[in-house]
């Protein structure tokens, strides 16, 4: 896995590296933010998962404003690549960086992606992509979805703060078989809240919050201000 290297609050810096604007997200040098939830097709997020998004930049963040816009457009397809997740976000996506506050892009897809199974993706700087509808399909009868669905959702923001060891400074905490995620079944980053077989592995529900160990990531991560 690339590390990704602090960058500059700016525009152009959204595209970059997973993990590279993590020092701004977490920053209350940086104290607002803009969330940008595009809804493609039939498919929608949860309020809770939206709440809990929020609520996390705020904390974690340490964002004075959190600024909330849903929006709506149409699907192109029902199978997802990488480059068709790009290009969506690249077609949708509105607001960016820059001016004091840093802007998280969150594409919600009907459909699936090419590889079954995955329920979210963070795949650049300050951009991720959720699949409820797959979150829903790998849950066992009983499940409680709005649980399983705000730990994807945290999950993919943490990936996109620089957890677990995108910005080089995690490896304290990293699970070496499942790199980028950690072994500890209490964070929100164990690896199997992303994982295909995640509703058999938390049949009780899964974590929705970061660890002791993640927050000190994070706190490494607010120091690496280019």
């Amino acid at each position: 896995m690339p590390v990704a290297e602090p960058a500059p609050l700016r525009r152009s810096s959204d595209g970059l590296l997973v993990g590279s604007l993590g020092w701004a997200l977490l920053s209350a040098d940086v104290p607002r933010a803009v969330m940008e939830i595009d809804q493609l097709g039939d498919a929608e997020l949860s309020r809770e998962a939206i709440a809990a998004l929020e609520q996390s930049l705020r904390d974690h963040g340490r964002k004075e404003s959190v600024e909330v816009v849903v929006e709506e457009g149409r699907a192109t397809t029902d199978v997802y690549s990488l480059e068709d997740v790009v290009a969506a976000s690249s077609e949708h996506r509105d607001r960016f960086s820059g001016d004091g506050a840093v802007a998280l892009h969150v594409l919600v897809l009907a459909g699936r992606f090419e590889q079954q199974g995955v329920t979210g993706a963070a795949f650049h700087a300050t951009a991720l992509a959720l699949f409820p509808q797959e979150t829903r399909n790998v849950l066992p009868p009983g499940a409680e979805l709005e649980a399983f669905e705000i730990a994807v959702a945290i999950h993919e923001l943490g990936h996109i703060f620089g957890l677990v060891n995108r910005t080089g400074v995690g490896e304290f905490h990293e699970d070496p078989d499942h790199p980028g995620h950690t072994a500890d079944e209490d964070s929100v980053m164990y690896w199997a809240v992303e994982n295909p077989s995640v509703g058999e592995i938390f049949r009780t529900g899964p974590p929705t919050e970061f660890n002791a160990a993640d927050r000190r990531e994070m706190d490494m991560i607010r120091k690496q201000r280019p």
